[in-house]
C-alpha cells in the first residue's frame, strides 16, 4: 500500500529541498491510494499547516538587499533554469520506481502474493527460483507487471508536475537568498561563470543556500496549494487500478491452475484451498480495518 500523508510531505519539504515521497508497502504487488489520517479535521489540518509555515518565516530583505534582486535573479536563472526542477524530479522518480516495480515478478513479488493470497508466511514460505516466482505471479496476478507500470506512470507524472509547480517559488526564494548572501560585485562575478575568486565562494555556498531561510520560507508558502492536488492523485491511482482485475483468489483459478500452484508450493489442493480462503478473509478484514 502507498500511504501518503499531507503532513509527512510537508515535513519532507521542510527538511530538504530535494525529496521523494515516503512510500510504505505491504508488498510491491499491492498498491492502494490512501490519503491519511482520516481523524484529522480540515480545521485542525489548516492550523497545523499554518504553524508549519510560521516556523519557516524569513527576515524581510533590507533596502540594500532588495536593490540586488535583479543581479541575484540573473544568477538564479542560470542555476535553476525553467523546467529543470520538474524534469530532474521526474527522472529521479523513474530511477527509483523502475527497479522497485521491476521486482513484481521476482521472488519478492511472489512472496508478497503468497503471503496475501495463500496465507503462507515466514518459515512456511518455500525457497523459489526466479522461474518459479514468475510462474506463481503469473498464476495469482497475471496483470502484476502492467499494474506496476500503470502506478509508476501515475506517480512519475504526478511528482514531475508537483515539482514543476514548486519551481517558481523555489526560484523566488533562491533569488532572495542570493541577494542576501552576495554583494552586487560578487553577483556579477558569479554570472561570469566562476571566472573570479568570488566564483569560488559561490561554489562553496551553492549547496548551503538550499537550506537558507529565504528558500525554506518560499517553499513552505507553496505547500498548501501543492497538497491540495493529493486527492486528485489518489483518484488517478484508483482509476488506474480499476482498469485491471484484482490479483486472483482460489475461485478464480482453473482446476489445472490450482493443481499447478499447489505443486509449486508443495501443498495438497485441499491445503491450498483452505489457506487461500483464510488469506482472503484476513485480507478483507485488513481492508475493512484500514477503511475504518
Amino acid at each position: 500500500m502507498i500511504r501518503i500523508t499531507k503532513l509527512s510531505i510537508a515535513g519532507a519539504l521542510a527538511s530538504a529541498s530535494l525529496c521523494a515521497p515516503a512510500v510504505a508497502q505491504d508488498d510491491i504487488t499491492t498498491i492502494k491510494p490512501e490519503i491519511a489520517p482520516k481523524n484529522v479535521s480540515g480545521a485542525e489540518e489548516a492550523e497545523m499547516m499554518a504553524a508549519l509555515q510560521q516556523m519557516f518565516q524569513a527576515e524581510p530583505l533590507t533596502a540594500e538587499q532588495e536593490a540586488r534582486l535583479p543581479e541575484a535573479r540573473a544568477v538564479v536563472v542560470k542555476v535553476l533554469p525553467e523546467g529543470f526542477y520538474g524534469q530532474m524530479m521526474g527522472d529521479m522518480m523513474d530511477s527509483i520506481m523502475q527497479p522497485l516495480f521491476g521486482m513484481v515478478t521476482g521472488p519478492l513479488g511472489a512472496r508478497g502474493l503468497i503471503e496475501r493470497k495463500v496465507g503462507l508466511e515466514g518459515e512456511n514460505l518455500p525457497d523459489l527460483t526466479d522461474e518459479q516466482s514468475e510462474q506463481i505471479v503469473d498464476l495469482l496476478d497475471p496483470k502484476a507487471e502492467q499494474r506496476a507500470e500503470q502506478i509508476q506512470g501515475v506517480l512519475t507524472s504526478f511528482m514531475t508536475d508537483m515539482f514543476a509547480r514548486l519551481e517558481p517559488p523555489m526560484r523566488d526564494g533562491l533569488t532572495n537568498a542570493y541577494a542576501v548572501r552576495f554583494s552586487e560585485r560578487e553577483l556579477g562575478d558569479i554570472t561570469a561563470f566562476f571566472a573570479t575568486p568570488t566564483g569560488a565562494r559561490y561554489a562553496s555556498e551553492s549547496m548551503a543556500v538550499f537550506a537558507d531561510p529565504q528558500v525554506m520560507s518560499a517553499m513552505m508558502q507553496s505547500v498548501p496549494a501543492m497538497l491540495g492536488s493529493l486527492p486528485e492523485m489518489a483518484g488517478e491511482l484508483e482509476a488506474a487500478a480499476a482498469e485491471l482485475p484484482e490479483a486472483r483468489g482460489y475461485d478464480d483459478l482453473s482446476s489445472a491452475e490450482r493443481s499447478r500452484l499447489a505443486g509449486l508450493l508443495d501443498l495438497s489442493e485441499v491445503e491450498l484451498r483452505q489457506k487461500m480462503a483464510a488469506a482472503a478473509e484476513a485480507e478483507a478484514m485488513a481492508d475493512t480495518s484500514r477503511e475504518d
